[in-house]
């Protein structure tokens, strides 16, 4: 489909779920435009999705995004220089 399989089929069941439980087949225009913009991303980047659970995990002690102050942060006095 172009974008992320489980993203993908996510929108698959709920524009399908939604078109035939509601019979609105507006929604179907809608869930066409997701996957559109879900294969945008893919291309984009194909590890967005990873990036973005490692974030959701990980969030208190891992910034994924590079900052203009950013620098290494000093080692310990017990550790030895190598």
């Amino acid at each position: 489909m172009g974008g992320d399989e489980s993203l993908s089929m996510i929108n698959l069941l709920l524009t399908f779920n939604m078109v035939m439980a509601m019979k609105v087949y507006g929604y179907l225009i809608v869930g066409i435009v997701v996957q559109m913009v879900l294969i945008f991303i893919n291309k984009r980047d194909p590890f967005m999705k990873d990036i973005y659970m490692r974030y959701i995990k990980l969030g208190n002690r891992y910034d994924p995004w590079i900052r203009k102050n950013y620098h290494r942060n000093r080692r310990f006095s017990e550790f030895s220089e190598y």
